[in-house]
């Protein structure tokens, strides 16, 4: 073995100058059948190797075992007020995950603000915990944030984590400053939850043209993108009118081997082809969705596909699609309804126009808005129902509605 290799070569830097090669390979041989006696007191290999004592864990990292065991938050707490003199930065830090990860984000921003009345620095880490601990204050992750970058220099955790803050507040402009900060430091987003929020950002600041060049030429080589990337991709093209590419952006998705998309997904696909007229191809990605891969629509798939019927003249489908909705237990909101009503509108059904609208005033979860009365107004004046048609109209400046553009061109057009 290994062993005796080492032995050998011991032995012959010992004893090859007076042996040989061929006397030391004969002292080896001897050695290998256990000559000479061990009761002669003499052994060329030495003693046995010592087996190396187990290092003692230092009191800090003791303690932090303990709070990682620890089962409620007043164990934590009471750990920390018993061992005040062992805490740390790295013992704070400790606290905080432990509460957050038992869901008390207000005990571990607590422990991280007695820690620094009590003298406790905190680092980078510890600072962390802290901006994640804010949940949906991003207020006070902003004010935290700002400490870290006067105490500290940020990394991409540092950006990440005030992201995730911004994110819960639904701070999508402080989302995007975050980003052009990162990028001022020559820092690279490694994640794909952050990668997908700056994206998210983009779309939701009404910014889709850089939220799909995002995608398409600045997504870091490390960031594989995921269904959700693939659903803000789809939905960036749609608001920038680039149904083709949308389209192309779903097709790409179903061929990646390990991706598989969602309902939110298709119906993002289905408003692209409802975006570009073609109803036909919604209903086939409906079809698709939950005949052959068994996806359960919520009511905005239904929504997304009334809307695509009523832009191709298709008022009974639209019709049958409300009712489907029903059926699968699904409530039809007040979009449905305006949906459904313009469908009917425009294919001269001005009786099933307003009957829709009955079912909308007769249900005490549904408000008629602007485009329901709208749309209902157009039916009639359409059908040359006029009178009905001005008694809809100032009964809807009696319910305080604004009327639009829209509400005076379906009366007076």
């Amino acid at each position: 073995g290994v062993g005796g290799i080492i032995d050998f070569l011991t032995i012959f830097e010992m004893m090859g100058p007076w042996l040989g090669f061929s006397g030391v390979c004969f002292l080896a041989l001897l050695l290998s059948e256990g000559w000479p006696p061990r009761t002669l007191g003499f052994s060329v290999v030495g003693p046995p190797p010592v087996a190396p004592t187990k290092r003692e864990k230092s009191p800090v990292r003791q303690l932090i075992d303990k709070i990682k065991r620890c089962k409620r938050s007043a164990q934590v707490e009471g750990l920390l007020a018993e061992n005040a003199g062992l805490v740390d930065a790295f013992v704070v830090s400790a606290a905080m995950s432990k509460l957050r990860r038992m869901r008390r984000p207000k005990e571990a921003l607590q422990v991280f603000e007695e820690s620094r009345t009590k003298g406790v620095a905190p680092d980078l880490v510890t600072f962390h915990g802290a901006i994640a601990a804010s949940e949906d204050d991003w207020q006070l992750a902003g004010r935290l944030f700002g400490e870290l970058k006067d105490a500290f220099e940020p990394d991409v955790a540092s950006y990440s984590t005030f992201i995730a803050a911004c994110k819960r507040g639904g701070q999508y402009e402080k989302i995007l400053d975050a980003a052009n900060e990162m990028r001022g430091r020559n820092l690279h987003v490694d994640g794909i939850a952050t990668y997908n929020t700056i994206l998210e950002a983009f779309v939701k600041s009404r910014q889709p043209e850089k939220a799909l060049r995002l995608f398409e030429q600045e997504r870091p080589i490390q960031v594989s993108p995921d269904v959700f990337t693939y659903s803000l991709a789809i939905s960036a093209a749609v608001k920038s009118r680039r149904y083709r590419r949308a389209l192309t952006l779903f097709d790409e998705l179903k061929q990646e081997a390990h991706l598989e998309p969602n309902i939110v997904t298709y119906t993002t696909a289905m408003s692209a082809c409802e975006k570009a007229g073609n109803w036909q191809q919604a209903l086939d990605l409906f079809d698709e969705a939950v005949v052959e891969r068994g996806l359960r629509p919520n009511i905005i798939t239904f929504n997304t596909l009334i809307a695509a019927c009523q832009k191709g003249g298709q008022w009974q489908k639209a019709l049958d699609l409300l009712e489907d909705a029903r059926k699968r237990g699904l409530e039809p909101d007040i979009i449905s309804y305006s949906a459904a009503i313009s469908a009917c509108e425009r294919g001269r059904e001005w009786r099933k126009a307003l009957e829709l609208f009955r079912e909308v005033k007769d249900n005490p979860n549904l408000e008629p808005n602007v485009i329901t009365y709208s749309a209902t107004i157009s039916a009639c004046r359409l059908a040359g129902q006029w009178e009905r048609a001005l008694e809809l109209f100032d009964e809807l400046q009696q319910r305080g509605l604004e009327p639009t553009i829209i509400t005076y061109s379906a009366l007076i057009s």
